[in-house]
Formats: C-alpha cells, structure tokens, sequence
C-alpha cells in the first residue's frame, strides 16, 4: 500500500460499475421493504377491521353461518368488489365465464374466513403464530444417483446422476449466488401455504418495483451509448 499508483482510467471505469450496481442493490432492497411494509400494513388493517365491525369466520361459510342470509349478504359484497368486468359477466352470461367469477367470489370467501378464524384461534390460545419462530434451514438434497465407474476414480471427480450426460462447455444455467437470497428463500420454504402466499405477494410488487429501474450495464456505467 505505500507504493504509490496513479488512478487510471481502468479504475475509475471498475469505480463507476461498483457505485451504479451498489445503488441499485440498495434501490432493490428499499423498495422490497416498501413492499413488505405496505402488505403488512393492509393485511392486519382489513383484518382489524372486520373484527372491530365484529366479523366471524363462520359467517363466510356456508356450513357454518349462522344464516343464509347472512353467508349470501357477505358473498354479495364481495361480488360487488369485483372488477364491472366480472359483476357484468356474473349477472348476464352462463358457462364458464360466469364460474369463473363465482370461483373467484369462493376463493376471497375462503381467504377471509380463514383470515378470521386464525385471529381468532390466536386470541383463544389455541393456535400459536409460527412466523415468530426462527425457521430452520432446510437441508439440501444431495444425488441419488449411482457411481457408474470402476476402478481408481480421481478424489476431483464429481460423479453425476441421471442418464443424461452434461456437456463440460456447455454454459451454466441461470443460479441464485447471493448467500442471503438462499438464506431468504430456505426459510420461506418453512413457512405454511398462507405465509409462502404473503411472501409470493411481498415479491411481486419488489420485482415489478426493480422491473421499472434501467439494467445496469458496462456502457451505461460509464455514461457510454450503446
């Protein structure tokens, strides 16, 4: 480090690619915890909601209503949050169009009653909220496949599964490097199928959110055309 080195072109070209992918790293990470923030904030207000204007989960199941008329009064509203499109589509056609947006009135039932049958499970004691346990890491599968050579094999000789045999200058598919979106995605992997949705949901807007930034390039690091 003393001896002394005249800052080149060469760097400030490597300095300029370092400060423009560090920025939209932290643009990325920003807006997915804009992302987070904002589903959180919906989900546990719409709940609330519901359980300050005293919703039941019963209610929005047709078994368990204390009514039809009160089970065909909450389908309703949901049907009238339905986009012109499908209420249009529900009042007027037949056949699969018109299932299609009962099938969609179904699922938003479903989802609220279990939305509120959990909150009330919390509440009575009898269900604990999974998410506030550290997820373990799950363990990574190795090969099944069976070594096919005999004889002296070299200790820096992976042996590969399946019948299909790689091609050594093929070109390596697309892989997730960064340890932290690993570490991210092996814990989703122990979250149930509502948490994994709140996830997928959490994402979707992050991706669209990093969507909309430019791809940083070598030429556009640079201040360069094409």
């Amino acid at each position: 480090m003393s001896k002394q080195v005249k800052i080149t072109a060469t760097h400030k070209n490597v300095a300029a690619i370092v400060t423009e992918s560090t920025a939209v790293l932290r643009k990325s990470e920003e807006a997915l915890k804009r992302a987070e923030q904002k589903v959180e904030t919906q989900s546990a207000s719409f709940v609330q909601q519901l359980v300050d204007a005293g919703a039941r989960s019963a209610d929005f199941k047709a078994g368990t209503a204390s009514s039809t008329v009160v089970y065909e009064c909450y389908k309703d509203a949901v049907l009238a949050g339905q986009s012109a499109a499908d209420q249009k589509t529900f009042a007027k056609t037949k056949g699969e169009p018109k299932r299609a947006v009962i099938q969609k009135v179904g699922a938003r039932m479903g989802a609220i009653c279990k939305a509120l049958a959990r909150r009330e499970a919390l509440k009575a004691g009898t269900a604990v909220d999974k998410r506030t346990k550290a997820g373990k890491l799950a363990k990574t599968k190795t090969a099944a496949g069976k070594d096919s050579q005999t004889g002296n094999v070299s200790t820096d000789t992976e042996i590969e599964s399946g019948t299909t045999t790689e091609v050594k200058t093929s070109v390596l598919p697309p892989q997730i490097r960064d340890p932290r979106l690993v570490k991210m995605l092996n814990t989703v992997a122990q979250y149930d199928l509502s948490g994994q949705a709140r996830f997928v949901e959490i994402m979707a807007v992050a991706i669209e959110a990093y969507n909309k930034e430019p791809a940083p390039t070598i030429e556009s690091s640079l201040g360069l055309k094409k």
